[in-house]
């Protein structure tokens, strides 16, 4: 993923993913196994960038931390936040 960004986008790759480092494995289990998460792309973005990654035109990802914190919240709704935009509203699966 990094690598097409910084081919194709190399001014966003620089800005938002130069050096950035991704959740360990590890770290990506705890939250997923916490809120039932079974989604292998997710996984796979989140062990690249642990949060702040830009989706559509105003979302970003949200930290681990985030997810958890904020999944715990929804969990009896079963909805599992994994992005917020500027206006702080969530992107849920």
């Amino acid at each position: 993923m990094q690598s097409w960004f910084k081919h194709n986008a190399p001014t966003y790759y620089t800005l938002k993913l130069e050096g950035v480092k991704g959740a360990t494995d590890h770290e990506v289990s705890e939250v997923f196994n916490a809120l039932g998460l079974t989604d292998d792309s997710l996984r796979i973005l989140y062990t690249t960038v642990n949060g702040g990654f830009q989706l559509q035109d105003t979302f970003e990802t949200l930290p681990l931390s985030d997810i958890l914190d904020e999944g715990k919240k929804l969990k009896s709704q079963q909805l599992v936040p994994f992005a917020r935009d500027q206006e702080q509203n969530l992107l849920c699966l």
